[in-house]
Parts: structure tokens; sequence; C-alpha cells
């Protein structure tokens, strides 16, 4: 009982730190640096709230702090699948783009776009002579950025979800059905931001536009949460997501539409996730099976009054 209660003491906190000190910075961020040169770094900061709730909650429960980064996955593991990192999001637009042309939505090189809203664009669009070609740059550019600073950024968000998050709901609900609780969790973290700000959904900024985007980000989480497992790190999953940061503003502008249906967190976006994370959900599985939960996931060493206890 008392592992148990110290796991749930630990739960407690990160949820109780996660939201408190996120909706303050969100607060914060929404009132005072949403239209200012500072926006970007009080967007990181608030990212990090995730990542402070980690290390409390493991502080209850026995934890150090540097024992604490490397059980919420801050570790190379199977490096190979860093690969994992620019695949998912690529997939998402490749697949978000699929979905959008069946549904009727017209497609756009956003290149187009930006060519008449910036001087840069321009220039390198007569540079180039090929919308294509700057479109591949672009999208080069977005991946570096993606998996370099913008990786930075997520791990915040990613040791948090993906790491303790993860590591202490997996063992007693099973990697699906917590993969599955960590995205709704993840949608309502940035309820502030959609409800006051239209975050996403600047058409729809409501219950509707909230709802959407927890269907994303369940999506989401189950492919982050297999990539968590694939790779035995939560590196792939925070390159993953700072790489999604960066392609979003092309993504939009690559179908015309409301963003509540089009990608990259609308419908269509939603159904590219989900389509993700069921794929790697299956390989993911299979990993777990043969490997073990706990081996996979780096938590095999906590100490009984550590780890997270199964229901009996």
């Amino acid at each position: 009982m008392r592992g148990l209660s110290r796991a749930a003491l630990g739960l407690a906190a990160f949820m109780a730190v996660a939201f408190g000190l996120g909706y303050a910075l969100e607060f914060v961020w929404m009132n005072w640096f949403w239209f200012t040169p500072w926006s970007a770094l009080m967007g990181a900061a608030v990212m990090y709230s995730p990542f402070i709730a980690s290390l409390a909650a493991y502080a209850l429960q026995g934890v150090k702090p540097l024992r604490a980064l490397r059980l919420c996955g801050i570790r190379w593991g199977r490096a190979w699948l860093i690969a994992l990192g620019p695949a998912i999001p690529l997939a998402l637009y490749g697949i978000g783009l699929g979905l959008c042309a069946l549904a009727g939505f017209a497609l756009l090189n956003p290149v187009i776009a930006l060519i008449h809203r910036s001087p840069m664009v321009y220039e390198l669009y007569r540079a180039l002579h090929s919308a294509q070609l700057v479109l591949a740059t672009f999208i080069g550019i977005c991946i570096a950025a993606g998996m370099t600073v913008n990786t930075l950024a997520a791990l915040g968000e990613e040791t948090g979800w993906r790491g303790y998050l993860l590591n202490t709901l997996a063992p007693r609900l099973g990697l699906v059905p917590a993969a599955l609780v960590i995205g709704v969790v993840w949608g309502l973290w940035h309820a502030p931001l959609i409800l006051v700000m239209g975050y996403n959904y600047p058409e729809h900024p409501d219950i509707v536009g909230l709802s959407m985007f927890i269907a994303f980000t369940t999506g989401l989480s189950l492919a982050l949460s297999a990539a968590r497992v694939l790779s035995e790190s939560v590196v792939p999953c925070a390159m993953a997501h700072g790489t999604l940061n960066a392609l979003a503003g092309l993504m939009l502008l690559s179908v015309v539409g409301d963003s509540l249906y089009t990608i990259p967190v609308g419908a269509a976006g939603a159904g590219a996730a989900w389509i993700i994370g069921a794929a790697l959900t299956v390989l993911a599985v299979r990993r777990v099976r043969k490997m073990g939960l706990e081996r996979v996931l780096g938590i095999s060493s906590l100490k009984p009054s550590e780890q997270p206890q199964e229901p009996r």
C-alpha cells in the first residue's frame, strides 16, 4: 500500500502542477505576451510546466532529479529510431492532404500564398523558378528547426505526457488505454488557449474547437506513445512534436477550408493522426509483448516504493 500511496501522491502532484502552473502561464501569455515579440518564448515556457510537474511527482516518490530525467525518457534508447521524429509529422501532412482531397477540399502549394506575403519567399521563388523547389526547401527548414530548437521546447511537454504520465498509467491501464487517457489530458491542458484565444481554431473558440483538438491529440498520443515504446526514448516524441509545430503553418496554407475540418488539427489531421497511431501501436504492442512494458519504458529499475502498482 505504501508504494501505491506514493505513486498516487505523485500522480496527483503531477496533475496539480502541470495544470495549475500551465494554466497560470497560459493566462500570463494570453494577457501580456500574445501579440509581442516574446510570444514564442513565453509559449516555450508554458510547454515546460509538464516537465516541472514530472520532477515534482518523482521527487514525492523518492526519485532523484537526474534519475527522474532518465525515467522520463531522456536517453538515446534505440537511437536509429530517431527517424520517427520527422517521419510522423510528414506522414500526417501527406495522409492529411489525401483525406482533404477525398473530402473535396481544394489543395494548394502554400508557397503561392506566401509569395504574396513575404518578400523573402518571393525572392527565393525568383531564384529557384519553381514553387515545388521552394516548398521542398521550406519543408527541409521546418524539419531542421523541428529536430533542434523546437525539440528543446517540445521536450518540456513530452517528458510529462510520454514520460512520467505514460510511465505511471501504462502499467495500470495498458499501453493503448493509457495513451488515449493522456491524449485527453493533453488536449484539456490547451483548453484556455482554445476557448479564449481561438488557438488553432480561430473560427471556433468554443467547445467545438476544444473537442476537435482532443480528437486530434488522442490520435497523436497513440502515435507518440508508440514511438516512445519503439525507440525506448522520449527524444523522437519531442522531435515529432517539434517538427509538427514547425510544419503547422505550411499545412494550414495547403488546404482551402475551415481549420475545424482540414489540417493540421482539424478532422483531416485527426484522421491522419489516428491512422498513424493505429499503425505504430500495432508495432509497439508487439514489442511490449516481446520485451515487457516496464523494460521498454525504462521503469523496471524503480524501487518497489517508487513503482506504479497494478490493480489487484
